[in-house]
């Protein structure tokens, strides 16, 4: 039998980009098939009326020197370049009148907790360090990991990496604001502390403990660094091309059929779609092992979220904006979390929304005059449920009668928390869940893949490998989810298809990170100075 190809990818979302490079990069024949007309996934960039839009990619942590993200990519060869955030206001936290600034490094965001909350300090320092020494004790040296051993945790680990973050907070802090202060990024994964693993929000908040970092050219700067050395590997990349099943055959999966009837022969697949798009569309249920079943069965969907994409011709820096993110959020994460499932749009109160400024985070994107800002507020899937199944493109009035509705109560919302803001907005869109599912494939609209629960997560998720053979899956629902989760999935996949570990697929030696302050052009390269001042010109 002729193989058409060494390994097929579907789906060119970063688990699916970073699986195929390490193939790549270790001498396959690699063939990556995406059904959209840019690759990405979640990470690719859009454009409404000539501004850049990246919806899934708005901060990424670990890019430090030794850093983990910037070993996984330095280690495929890719090599994407970077903004820091502004450092003494990585995310600032809203909670009505009263606001705290998470700063990078953890002895500074320490010292910055205690001097808000003096009779706080021990506890605050109590639970900074446990989720910096679990975070380390679940990263570190992943280079010598193979993929199983990803989700092989020790019984310490599950008692104690899987227990409620409640659980932490209530040991060690008292104040409720102090507590809202110190979770806000549960947002991050669509979870409030009483059901949220410690293991979830401690490889997110210590992912992100020495800074933030936005790479140049958004997602899609990302995707071009991860595309470029794939194909220079003689990797194939096939738009537009949507896969309908994958052949299975004496209990092994060997190649793909595509939806327009071709057939592709492989000697494994890696699957970038989630995992219920894998075993019910595309594998098909009966080649799934009873343990896939079981999970499928009772597997819960991460939270979706509305996305409002807005220009302004203002000067936001004036109105108080900076390269950090904005949280407006609430007191109360169990009640945002209530909020956002509330079964009308956030009940009666104001979206709790993150706000980014693309611009500021990546100058080489500021043209000089117009600032290009994205909203994001979590709600419930019930909300778009009932057009789930319009078709494409058509949906019913009723679908845009509540976009409106929902676009009004974000921009309201915003100008509370910057005022003036809204009356300098040139152009404007908003995306649903409706509209994840279409470009992105994902079920639900779930930004986070699977729900990162106790039960499906850590050694309760979906596995890399090993429920068929001659499958590999990637992507938020296995490893976890962000950049980190996907390119780590991305990686952990090419690991157990070459069964090395995952030093055997980071093998690049050449390939440089670049990172330069956003808030500070003395400290950039002339030829980054000059594509900011040719874009300003032009």
């Amino acid at each position: 039998m002729t193989l058409d190809a060494d390994a097929v990818v579907i789906g060119s979302g970063l688990g699916g980009l970073s699986a195929a490079l390490g193939l790549a990069q270790a001498g396959q024949r690699v063939l990556l098939l995406e059904r959209h007309e840019v690759p990405g996934g979640y990470s690719q960039s859009f454009h409404v009326d000539g501004f850049r839009f990246s919806p899934g990619v708005h901060y990424v942590g670990e890019l430090h020197e030794g850093g983990l993200v910037r070993r996984l990519f330095e280690g495929l060869g890719a090599a994407p370049d970077f903004f820091e955030l502004n450092r003494e206001r990585v995310d600032s936290c809203v909670l009505g009148e009263e606001r705290f600034e998470h700063c990078a490094g953890r002895e500074a965001l320490t010292a910055r907790f205690a001097a808000r909350f003096p009779s706080e300090a021990r506890g605050v320092a109590a639970v900074l360090e446990t989720i910096a020494s679990l975070h380390a004790r679940l990263t570190s040296s992943v280079e010598t990991h193979r993929a199983r051993d990803f989700q092989r945790w020790s019984e310490r680990d599950r008692f104690f990496a899987l227990a409620p973050l409640d659980t932490l907070l209530k040991q060690w802090v008292r104040d409720p604001l102090c507590r809202a202060f110190l979770t806000v990024h549960c947002t991050n994964y669509g979870l409030p502390p009483s059901l949220a693993p410690l293991a979830v929000h401690a490889t997110n908040q210590g992912h992100y403990l020495e800074g933030g970092f936005h790479p140049r050219g958004g997602g899609a700067g990302l995707v071009k660094s991860l595309l470029a050395p794939l194909r220079q590997r003689g990797g194939q990349v096939l738009l537009e091309t949507g896969v309908a099943r994958v052949l299975v055959e004496r209990g092994r999966a060997v190649g793909v059929r595509l939806a327009d009837g071709r057939e592709l022969r492989s000697k494994v697949v890696v699957s970038n779609a989630d995992p219920l798009v894998t075993w019910t569309k595309l594998v098909g249920l009966e080649h799934a092992p009873p343990a896939v079943r079981a999970r499928l069965e009772r597997v819960r969907w991460s939270m979706p979220a509305v996305s409002l994409f807005l220009v302004v011709d203002a000067d936001v820096r004036a109105l108080g904006l900076d390269s950090g993110n904005l949280w407006i959020t609430g007191s109360d994460q169990e009640g945002l979390h209530r909020a956002a499932n509330d079964e009308r749009p956030w009940g009666d109160a104001s979206p709790a929304f993150f706000l980014s400024v693309s611009t500021l985070k990546d100058p080489t994107h500021f043209d000089g005059r117009h600032h290009v800002l994205e909203v994001t507020a979590a709600i419930g899937w019930h909300v778009f449920a009932r057009w789930a199944a319009d078709p494409e493109g058509r949906h019913a009035p009723g679908y845009l009668a509540l976009k409106q509705q929902l676009e009004a109560r974000l921009l309201e919302a915003v100008e509370r928390a910057v005022p003036g803001l809204t009356a300098r907005v040139v152009a404007k869109t908003l995306a649903t869940p409706l509209t994840s599912e279409r470009y992105v494939g994902v079920t639900r609209g779930a930004q986070y893949g699977v729900e990162k629960s106790r039960d499906l997560f850590g050694p309760h998720a979906f596995p890399v490998s090993g429920e068929l053979e001659g499958l590999a899956l990637c992507g938020a629902s296995t490893l976890g989810h962000g950049v980190l989760g996907a390119v780590l999935s991305g990686v952990a996949a090419a690991s157990s298809v070459l069964e090395v570990p995952l030093s055997g697929v980071l093998t690049a030696r050449d390939a440089k990170v670049r990172t330069w302050p956003a808030e500070d052009a003395s400290c950039w390269p002339g030829e980054l100075q000059a594509a900011v001042s040719r874009r300003s010109r032009d």
